[in-house]
């Protein structure tokens, strides 16, 4: 690990990619090692029982779980491709996510104009705080850490301008978790200011017509 930003520093984008994914992979494998396992409870059954059931027919939906049913189905996919029961792919699938919310946060922070160093460092913080990696180690049928990389790639594209793009972003993410209403709430302001100034008001309303239907359902 000491060596870390000067290879981040040094590798051509290539490299430096194969280098972030190392670093990402070694940090969710090393707090693994060093957390223990929760069996599915409360929730996480819930999330559990919908990849192994599904949707359809399933009398065993409970709100807010049932309206958060992409994780859960895409694990049951797995399960069913892989030929293992649905624990023990939310187990790789927690471990796996982990690893692409630590690179993801790496390229969110270059993308603001960080320095690789400070990208990798602050992608490792996030990464080392208990409700990221090892809280999603240790309680693998929970469905946050699927979310969250679509979170950063919705605000990326709301810094960058590209409303239409966060639509998009934020309307699959619903059926992770419903956070994903923040970056349309924060789109919803940006468009009002932007419409005040004489700017195009569509963005505004397609905006607002997804927050509304999704609010009614």
């Amino acid at each position: 690990m000491g060596r870390a930003p000067y290879l981040l520093v040094s590798s051509p984008a290539g490299p430096r990619s194969i280098t972030v994914l190392l670093i990402a992979a070694l940090i969710v494998l090393d707090v693994s090692l060093l957390t223990n396992r929760m069996p599915p409870k409360w929730d996480m059954a819930y999330y559990v029982d919908m990849a192994a059931h599904g949707l359809l027919g399933n009398a065993r939906l409970v709100a807010p779980f049932a309206y958060r049913p992409a994780a859960p189905l895409l694990v049951g996919m797995i399960a069913g491709l892989f030929h293992i029961d649905p624990g023990t792919a939310f187990r790789i699938s927690a471990h796996l996510m982990c690893v692409g919310f630590i690179v993801s946060c790496f390229y969110f922070g270059r993308s603001l104009g960080a320095t690789s160093r400070s990208a990798m460092i602050a992608a490792v913080m996030l990464a080392l705080y208990f409700y990221i990696t090892k809280w999603n180690v240790f309680a693998c049928g929970m469905v946050d850490i699927y979310a969250y990389p679509l979170l950063l790639l919705a605000f990326w594209a709301l810094l960058n301008n590209r409303f239409y793009w966060c639509l998009v972003v934020c309307a699959v993410g619903l059926f992770f978790k419903e956070f994903l209403l923040l970056p349309l709430l924060t789109q919803a302001v940006v468009v009002v200011v932007k419409g005040s100034r004489g700017r195009t008001k569509a963005p505004l309303f397609v905006t607002l017509t997804i927050l509304v239907l999704f609010l009614c359902l």
